[in-house]
């Protein structure tokens, strides 16, 4: 990196791409990101979320650490036009945190535990729902050293336990069971990319398919049939 500029970045737009309903699949919403990464290996998202047919706008800033665990965030919810909440959470080796307002509810403070990292210490990952933000799930894990049909329980906090994260936002801890299942070779509107493919075993939904870029963990696609929604990358930039 240049020592002028001590981070790269990278931006891109994901297109969430409905079913439909006969007359074949529909944008029926979408999402802009901007990924810095420092030279300490540290990296900030800030997203745009966009729903269309639940009138759901989500603004996101979020960061990792090198390892890929959360460090902190602020997530601004808007649902048919009105404000919802607004939250700031943060992350440390004992404790996940949070600080919100809500339209419905006021203020409200939260601590929980953050001592169920896989050695034990640190929160592994923050479900803050940018699609983007969804692979950062897998940021841990290492394709190259796990055999395929490879099952592990994964600890994680979220902003909303809704499937359109258009509640809260507050903070709630959440397991689910992740599989490797190989690398592909996908071709989507931003390229052609290789790409390691996990699902997402979803207690009392349907499993979560997504596949992702090893070099900074960059959605290529994801479908989850509960929402009958396929969400792909439709532009890329790095600079």
């Amino acid at each position: 990196m240049n020592s002028a500029r001590p981070y790269r970045v990278y931006s891109g737009r994901i297109a969430y791409i409905g079913d439909g309903d006969g007359d074949g699949p529909v944008e029926r919403g979408r999402e802009w990101f901007t990924v810095s990464v420092y030279d300490d290996g540290h990296r900030t998202i800030a997203a745009r979320c966009e729903i269309d047919d639940a009138v759901v706008v989500r603004d996101v800033t979020y960061s990792v650490d090198t390892c890929w665990r959360p460090v902190d965030a602020f997530i601004r919810l808007n649902v048919h036009g009105r404000f919802m909440g607004s939250g700031w959470f943060h992350f440390t080796e004992t404790e996940a945190e949070c600080e919100t307002f809500m339209a419905e509810g006021g203020r409200v403070s939260q601590r929980m535990s953050c001592a169920m990292g896989s050695e034990g210490r640190g929160a592994v990952s923050f479900g803050a729902h940018p699609v983007a933000c969804d692979v950062w799930h897998l940021g841990g894990y290492d394709p190259s050293v796990m055999s395929v049909g490879a099952l592990v329980v994964h600890r994680a906090f979220m902003s909303s336990l809704l499937p359109n994260g258009a509640s809260g936002p507050m903070l709630s801890a959440w397991n689910f069971g992740v599989e490797y299942l190989g690398d592909e070779t996908l071709t989507v509107a931003a390229g052609t990319f290789e790409t390691h493919h996990f699902r997402y075993l979803l207690d009392g939904h349907p499993d979560e398919h997504v596949w992702y870029t090893s070099e900074d963990r960059i959605l290529v696609r994801i479908r989850w049939d509960l929402l009958r929604t396929t969400y792909e990358l439709a532009e890329l930039t790095r600079r």
